[in-house]
This record gives structure tokens, C-alpha cells and sequence, in this order.
């Protein structure tokens, strides 16, 4: 598979990567992609550079790296939005989720109560999970790029 058609996919796919491309220096138009399930595609970046890949994945953003002998690669990352999971429906959770979407992420609600957590409430919200929070995390699966705010008074 070409390295243009994997980078396309990620988009739909949900994955995280950094693309790698040597912009200065030795090997001048070397492009590597990593991806977070150990997928490589391409070649003729240092190792120096792809060494850095799970801190550039975890930080979610572009980067130009001076490597030794005057090499500069460009990181650009791709993935999916950071998330907010906001547990509890109330009035802060929709100030939040709409805070949320001015950045860019996906906002998501959950709360057991369905009297409360709906789409008329929580119109800025992308997602509501209506389970108790250990059910509603473990739908949610947590990574490295969400944020959890817990709104409740009840230490269920």
C-alpha cells in the first residue's frame, strides 16, 4: 500500500501517526509514516527522528526536529480530535462540551439519568452514553488524548 493511500485512511480509520519528512540535510525528501499499531510505510528518515515517535504521537502535534549533522525532519501528526468525556448532565456539562467544540474536540456525555441527558440539554455535545460511569467508561475506552471531568455529588 502506498504511504498517500495509508495517510488518507486514517482520517476514517481512527488511528494515530506521525509522518516523518527529512526537510534539510542529508536524505533531503524522506518520508516515513508510523503508525500507533507499529505500521511503517516508507523510508530514508534517521532513526534519530522515528526514536521519537510515541512522545510525538502522545502529544498530538506538529513538530520539526534538528537532528545531529545538520538534518531537520518535520513531524506532522494525524489522529482523531482530543475527546472530553463530561459524566454527569447538568448545566456545567453543556458550558463544557460547548468550550470543547470551539477547540476542535469531540464532546461526550454520559449520565444514568435519561430524564436529564438529552439532546435538547446537551446540544453541543457529539455523544451521549446513558450508563453509570464505570459502564460508561469502559464504552468510552479512555486513552492518552481524553479529558475526564466528573460532575456528580454521588460516589456511584
Amino acid at each position: 500500500m502506498s504511504l498517500l493511500r495509508r495517510l488518507s485512511e486514517l482520517h476514517n480509520s481512527g488511528e494515530r501517526g506521525v509522518l516523518f519528512t527529512v526537510v534539510e540535510g542529508d536524505g533531503i525528501g524522506g518520508k516515513e509514516l508510523l503508525l500507533e499499531t507499529g505500521d511503517r510505510i516508507g523510508g530514508g528518515v534517521p532513526d534519530e527522528a522515528t526514536a521519537q515517535f510515541h512522545e510525538l504521537v502522545r502529544r498530538g502535534r506538529n513538530k520539526l526536529l534538528s537532528l545531529d549533522g545538520d538534518v531537520k525532519v518535520f513531524a506532522e501528526w494525524y489522529g482523531p480530535p482530543p475527546r472530553i468525556f463530561v459524566y454527569g448532565a447538568v448545566d456545567t456539562a453543556e458550558s463544557l462540551c460547548r468550550a470543547a467544540k470551539l477547540l476542535g474536540w469531540t464532546a461526550i456525555v454520559g449520565d444514568a439519568r435519561g430524564m436529564f441527558l438529552t439532546p435538547e440539554r446537551m446540544p453541543s455535545a457529539d455523544i451521549l452514553i446513558q450508563k453509570w460511569p464505570e459502564e460508561a467508561i469502559a464504552e468510552l475506552e479512555p486513552d492518552h488524548q481524553t479529558a475526564v471531568v466528573v460532575l456528580t455529588h454521588d460516589d456511584k
